[in-house]
């Protein structure tokens, strides 16, 4: 493996013609062979493929006077660099391609070295040996007072360059040829001003941080194409520590590579929110699957708060070992803040329709009062009414009539109070958006059960999240509290447990599914519970749901209820109501 070969590495100054034949070859492979290098046949450079004792070599007018440095396994090269000074015209390589002109004046004239060609063998790949080499050349021009600078293009440098602190040394960008796919950037180390001890320092331990953490191939690829790619992405060890980000999501935290990296969640958010984070890392780990789920941070600038939708996937080493998770996270701040304001519109909503209830409560309960005390006072006087008999006919018919008039009037105050509860609930019933009412819900439930190691997810396409269905909205939210509070007592033997709700708009129903991994039921039970028998018993064993309440509700709003569960794997509830339309019906 890759990592017991990096055990017998070295670097060394090439002075042997072999050897420089050898890294003029390993150029070749690298810059053409690998990477598709084109240069125009009239270069400043005198850049040229040579074929000697039977192999390809990338030369330049620049082989014989370069000092050369070579990265080997044992006795074979397998990365190289070189350093040039100036020409015979006393100029470095990059001042002979007239796009260089606004770098020129940064360039010191003396006493200073040009690091450019590196090239690594195809199957050595990877930070380490790329590491070794800038360390050696930088240490050389330590060592002989040089000052040394490199104009680079390839972002996998830039990013080696970041990660150990060295900037660009102007903003300005160049090409040394239009055909160039990428702008290069100019680096200097100046030895007049003591740059190079925090430079190097830096690089030794890029170097050991590399070497005692457990690398794989996996990362020596983000590295190279992580900068390029157009999404955010990072890369994180089995504790939450950051090994990699790239710099789209950099802006994204509104921060530089050096105050992340090494660093946890714990660093940067309140301990509910790393733990939250850190939780769904260890899910991914375990259960090496692909896993998303939302996350609140704040913008470590700005201190604003973000909403991402944040994609997980598991981090492998070469032997196959899991040691990480590398993700992605997209920002949904606009989407969510929408949602929110829409759920606080309900809400009041909701609010304003409570109260309603609870003035139409008072009322009932007035009625009930009145009816009741009414009733007695009646009885009496009918009593008497009937002993009245010496009261003549002209009297008596009149007083009958008054007597009747408030019997009946007390009749329909107890009516009031004596309404089936069916039609009651449904004059209580209003249309109502489910995705709301379970969003709210399980906002609600993800702090209930915040210590326990359970996930929440809710889904629902577009029609679905604004599907509307005709139901009193309280009930619901109490009845569907009940079915995913018996889901979470049904994971009690789950290491991970999850919860997830989907909502359907399809053949004018919205359809509610709420699933859990819990123990499962038996078809025994499932049909217990669809024959509405014992409704709040086994509840200890993961089966009791108490649908009595449940039922009810789906009597009051023509609800249907279909469940699936086997034993050990978990449990899946349908419940469909009746989509409500523009109509009314």
């Amino acid at each position: 493996m890759l990592r017991d070969k990096l055990k017998m590495i070295t670097t060394e100054i090439i002075d042997n013609p072999d050897l420089i034949e050898d890294a003029c070859a390993l150029l070749y492979d690298s810059y053409i062979g690998q990477g598709k290098w084109v240069f125009s046949k009239g270069n400043p450079s005198e850049i040229r493929v040579e074929i000697k004792n039977g192999r390809k070599l990338l030369v330049d007018k620049f082989i014989e006077t370069a000092r050369w440095f070579g990265v080997f396994d044992k006795d074979r090269l397998i990365g190289c660099a070189r350093l040039c000074g100036t020409d015979r015209n006393n100029k470095y390589e990059v001042e002979g391609y007239p796009a260089s002109q606004p770098i020129r004046e940064f360039l010191p004239r003396v006493n200073c070295m040009e690091m450019g060609k590196v090239a690594v063998s195809k199957d050595y790949k990877g930070k380490r040996i790329i590491n070794l080499i800038y360390l050696a050349a930088f240490e050389y021009c330590q060592r002989n007072k040089f000052s040394v600078f490199t104009c680079i293009g390839n972002v996998y440098i830039k990013s080696l360059f970041q990660r150990i602190k060295l900037s660009p040394k102007i903003a300005q960008t160049f090409k040394y040829e239009q055909t160039d796919p990428t702008s290069a950037s100019l680096y200097l180390i100046d030895y007049q001003k003591d740059e190079f001890d925090h430079i190097i320092e830096n690089l030794r331990d890029n170097i050991n941080y590399a070497d005692t953490h457990n690398y794989s191939t996996v990362i020596d690829a983000l590295e190279i194409v992580a900068p390029i790619l157009p999404l955010p992405v990072y890369w994180h060890d089995r504790q939450g520590h950051v090994l990699g980000i790239n710099e789209l999501c950099l802006k994204g935290m509104g921060t530089t590579l050096d105050k992340v990296l090494g660093k946890s969640p714990y660093d940067f958010y309140p301990e509910e929110i790393a733990e939250h984070i850190l939780d769904h890392h260890e899910l991914v780990m375990q259960t090496e699957q692909i896993l998303s789920q939302e996350e609140f941070i704040n913008n470590l600038s700005t201190g604003q708060p973000v909403y991402a939708k944040a994609l997980k996937v598991p981090l492998y080493d070469d032997n196959g070992n899991v040691t990480g998770i590398i993700g992605t996270s997209i920002d949904i701040t606009a989407e969510k803040e929408a949602e929110l304001l829409k759920l606080e519109k309900l809400k009041l909503e909701n609010q304003a329709h409570r109260n309603a209830l609870e003035h139409q409560e008072k009322i009932t309960l007035f009625a009930r009062k009145v009816a009741h005390d009414i009733n007695s006072p009646l009885a009496a006087l009918k009593i008497m009414m009937d002993e009245c008999t010496e009261l003549p006919e002209i009297k008596l018919i009149p007083l009958n009539q008054i007597l009747n008039r408030l019997t009946e009037i007390s009749r329909n105050l107890l009516d009031i109070n004596d309404s089936k509860s069916l039609n009651v609930c449904r004059e209580q019933a209003m249309p109502t958006v489910v995705y709301a009412q379970l969003a709210e819900l399980l906002t609600e439930k993800r702090v209930q059960f915040l210590s326990q190691k359970v996930v929440f997810k809710l889904q629902a396409d577009v029609l679905a999240k604004s599907a509307l269905t005709q139901i009193q909205a309280g009930q619901f939210k109490r009845e569907f509290s009940n079915l995913i509070n018996n889901a979470v007592d049904a994971l009690a033997d789950t290491p991970w447990g999850e919860i997830s709700i989907e909502v359907r708009a399809e053949n004018n129903e919205v359809v509610v599914i709420l699933q859990d991994n819990g123990k499962g039921m038996s078809s025994g039970q499932i049909a217990k519970i669809m024959s509405r028998e014992g409704f709040t018993e086994g509840k200890k064993n993961g089966h009791g749901l108490g649908l009595q309440q449940v039922w009810d509700m789906l009597d009051f709003n023509s609800g249907k209820l279909h469940i699936d569960s086997v034993i050990g794997s978990g449990t899946s509830i349908r419940i469909a109501f009746p989509e409500f339309s523009e109509n009314g019906k």
